[in-house]
């Protein structure tokens, strides 16, 4: 949705979004989602982060609902597919892929979706995107149903094409 820095290099083409958060891998590997402001802050400073990926909504901070979620009609109604990522205060990654848009699950709503990292015990979390992209794969097979479709790049069903992705590798 919005910046997307990989290994230092900066995508040149993305939409600016001056309040959205950022998913960040800084250079001493430690990962941190960071409200706009914060971020700003800490990339004028060369070298400190090394990976980031801007997207929205805010869905937990300090451990607690967003408050712009619980006065957003959409955030509180609309229920979708979704992708998204979160962290503990111990700095543990919490990846949450709701299915939707299927016969056997409508999806979640953003509230939803961020009162169920509250309830897995994030500290932050972030949204990544929704719909017909959301997808997570382990060791190369696709562990959710995807819902594809709504794009004229996608069956209902099949995976859509992306910009850009979070990927976790072991340790070497």
């Amino acid at each position: 949705m919005g910046h997307v820095c990989k290994k230092g290099e900066n995508f040149p083409f993305y939409i600016a979004h001056d309040q959205y958060p950022y998913f960040c891998v800084f250079e001493t590997g430690v990962i941190d989602i960071l409200k706009s402001a914060e971020f700003n802050k800490i990339n004028g400073k060369k070298n400190k982060i090394r990976d980031f990926i801007q997207t929205k909504p805010l869905l937990v901070y300090d451990s607690k609902i967003s408050p712009s979620l619980l006065k957003n009609e959409e955030a509180q109604n609309s229920k979708n597919p979704r992708s998204s990522i979160g962290l503990t205060s111990t700095g543990r990654i919490i990846c949450v892929v709701a299915e939707g848009r299927n016969e056997s699950c409508a999806g979640m709503t953003q509230v939803e979706l961020a009162g169920l990292f509250v309830k897995l015990g994030a500290s932050k979390a972030i949204n990544l995107d929704g719909g017909g992209s959301s997808a997570i794969v382990l060791n190369g097979i696709i562990m959710n149903k995807l819902s594809g479709g709504l794009s004229p790049f996608t069956l209902p069903g099949h995976e859509r094409p992306v910009h850009s992705v979070i990927s976790f590798g072991g340790k070497k």
